[in-house]
């Protein structure tokens, strides 16, 4: 367990316990002099728990739990309002796959003339927590002591015949323990600012965003310990007019600096230029204009700034797109539309052309008969200067309808020969799903859903991200069961977060692709006895690997919890206990095991 939390919010626990029982009467609501009126409600109480495990990771404490949940304003609530939400030596269990022990730290937010013409807010929180999950590649894999922090603060003027600002900063950072593997760290900074004007009928409108990051990780990713830094700022600007024909005309332009750290820098520009008219009432066409300054530029900031140090880059890539289109709306829920594209671009020295063009057909219909069906298919043609590259096919398909007792959903969604960065790739991705709800009477129900996705490239082989996941429950009178599993793996590279992201452009740009896999499955039961015992457990069990060019690395483990809880009056009891199991290829020694336990008593009452 991390005892560390117990210092950095001892003061928090002196101040609750203070409050707590210096108040002898309960009261709806306190008044402070004429103007501060503020209510709360909190809980105190006395917790012990404890930990051991096979390398040596023991230990026990025991102490005050507390929790407060304030809320007031000062002369008005459009003035001045606020929350806060100190806590100290919580216990509790958000699922089977997160469960939190120990938790301490403080939230809180103020907000400031809201309904004036310079309204803003003010938001503060901090947290230790211990035997939590990290996710890794979309499922929930090692367990960590986590401490997190986070603050912002938006602001705006909106005064009349003058342009409307808003601004707002934030920044977060974030600590993880992976027990002896190593500490995993985060942070960001962002600043927004943005301006809107209304002049002459033009709809003016400007921005600038700035962003900053930086992680550090252990191995349990890639082959060695990474650390990196980010940064970026991207500038805007656009102006909007109304055309004759219920027709508008927009240009804008937008520029972005990035640096990712490693050595690479890199500038994107972009113009727009977009119109539109409707000369019928169920006709319209339109037009799209767009050049880059650079095409890798604009695809690594799609992807989050996924960019190593082996990444090349190109910064003499450019390109020019046009599209045009119409559609016309046939009535009864359907209407028609075609379509044609244009695109030039310049890569590593080589010229791409390509033309595409093609029509759709969308139908929506609602009845008692299908319940609600929104159906939409299309197809289209592409050719170069070499000739005819083939057709493609997209198509949209969704349903709800119940049938008697049952519930059903379905959708189904596919796209293929979507023509991308260069001209040379094609990609294909579907994704469908879905979901029964039965309810037999009024003390037996069960259902299920289901969710499948696909996406892949046809520049090599094997390029592609796949993920699934299948979740159930059943219950009946007061006892629940549930499970699920999910399965995600494909080509990945480590991006500016430190996290995972899918790689849409493969190795056409980045050399220092992951290969990714992730497995999780789950089953949790709970009930509910003698209407004040609440009873719940559940078991899980993960597997994850990476896959580079230099390394295998491999996560897995398991992980058993169970939890109670007694509630009489204001009073509650709760305990639990976790048992988790958990390896690193990478980090010798073999399987971790840690044991956690808690047990606590505490009281509901109305501080103020």
């Amino acid at each position: 367990m991390d005892y560390r939390s117990t210092t950095r919010c001892a003061t928090i626990t002196k101040l609750l316990v203070a409050i707590t029982l210096c108040i002898g009467t309960a009261q709806a609501q306190v008044t402070v002099g004429d103007d501060l009126k503020f209510q709360a409600t909190g809980s105190l109480g006395y917790n012990y728990s404890g930990s051991f495990g096979n390398e040596g990771v023991s230990g026990h404490g025991q102490g005050f739990a507390a929790e407060m949940d304030a809320s007031g304003y000062y002369f008005h609530p459009n003035f001045l309002s606020f929350q806060l939400r100190p806590y100290y030596n919580r216990n509790q269990s958000n699922s089977t796959s997160q469960m939190i022990n120990n938790a301490s730290g403080i939230g809180g937010s103020v907000g400031l003339f809201a309904g004036s013409r310079f309204p803003g807010s003010i938001s503060y929180g901090k947290d230790f927590s211990s035997d939590s999950q990290f996710q890794l590649a979309g499922v929930p894999t090692v367990t960590t002591n986590a401490s997190t922090q986070s603050f912002g603060i938006n602001w705006s003027a909106l005064v009349p015949n003058l342009p409307q600002v808003t601004a707002n900063f934030s920044s977060s950072s974030s600590s993880s323990s992976f027990l002896d593997f190593g500490d995993s760290t985060s942070s960001s900074k962002i600043f927004n600012v943005n301006s809107t004007y209304l002049l002459k009928g033009f709809n003016l409108q400007s921005g600038l965003s700035r962003y900053s990051g930086s992680f550090d990780t252990p191995a349990y990713l890639i082959y060695q310990r990474r650390s990196e830094d980010s940064s970026g700022t991207t500038y805007n600007a656009s102006v909007g007019h109304a055309l004759p024909l219920r027709g508008s005309l927009g240009l804008s332009w937008s520029h972005s600096n990035m640096d990712s750290g490693v050595g690479t820098e890199y500038g994107t520009t972009t113009y727009n230029l977009t119109n539109s008219f409707m000369p019928f009432r169920n006709f319209s066409i339109y037009e799209n204009a767009s050049y880059l300054t650079n095409l890798y530029g604009s695809l690594l900031q799609s992807i989050n700034g996924a960019v190593t140090s082996e990444t090349q880059l190109n910064s003499h890539s450019k390109g020019f797109f046009y599209n045009t289109g119409a559609s016309y709306y046939l009535g009864k829920g359907v209407s028609v539309g075609g379509y044609y594209n244009r695109r030039f671009q310049d890569l590593d020295g080589a010229h791409y052309t390509d033309s595409q063009y093609g029509g759709n057909i969308n139908f929506n219909h609602a009845s008692r008969f299908f319940g609600f069906l929104t159906f939409s298919v299309g197809a289209s043609d592409t050719a170069n200067a070499m000739g005819n590259n083939g057709a493609a096919l997209n198509a949209v398909v969704s349903a709800n309808k119940r049938v008697g007792h049952w519930e059903t959903s379905a959708d189904f969604t596919y796209a293929q020969n979507v023509m991308t960065i260069g001209s040379v790739s094609t990609t294909s991705n579907y994704s469908y799903g879905a979901g029964v709800r039965r309810k037999v009477n009024r003390e037996f129900a069960f259902g299920g859903t289901y969710r499948a996705s696909r996406s892949g490239l046809a520049v090599e082989a094997g390029n592609g991200n796949t993920a699934n996941s299948f979740s159930g429950f059943m219950q009946w009178r007061k006892y629940n069961f549930g499970g699920s599993y999910s399965k995600s793996d494909g080509t990945a590279v480590l991006n500016s977060s430190g996290t995972l992201t899918p790689t849409p452009g493969g190795p056409t740009i980045l050399k220092d692709l992951l290969l990714f896999n992730a497995r999780s499955y789950s089953a949790t039961a709970s009930a509910t006895l003698f209407r004040r015992l609440s009873l719940g457990g559940g078991y899980s069990k993960f597997n994850s690997g990476t896959l580079s060019q230099l390394s295998n690395v491999n996560t897995d483990g398991d992980r058993l919890n169970a939890t109670m809880r007694y509630a009489l009056r204001h009073f509650q009891v709760n305990g639990g206990f976790s048992h988790t199991v958990q390896s690193v290829s990478t980090i010798p020694g073999g399987p971790r095991e840690i044991n956690s336990y808690y047990f606590g008593i505490s009281r509901w009452f109305n501080v103020f």
